[in-house]
């Protein structure tokens, strides 16, 4: 996320997320999520997108265009 994670309302969009995922049946049981919220540390940006990467995910989530240019290097 390219928001601090004491923005409320960036709290809520993820929120609403995780409950449209649960009706659709993906608990977290079937799905793992991780959030980071590095606001607008670029260094941290960098830091969380090779975190990510490394975990080999299926799919990222990405909230915010620098945050998004940071993981398509």
């Amino acid at each position: 996320m390219a928001f601090a994670e004491s923005d409320l309302e960036y709290q809520g969009h993820v929120a609403t997320f995780r409950e449209e995922l649960r009706k659709l049946g993906w608990s977290e049981t079937r799905l793992r999520i991780d959030e980071r919220w590095p606001a607008v540390d670029m260094e941290r940006v960098r830091a969380d997108a090779a975190d990510i990467i490394n975990l080999k995910p299926d799919a990222i989530l990405v909230g915010g265009r620098r945050t998004l240019s940071v993981l398509q290097k």
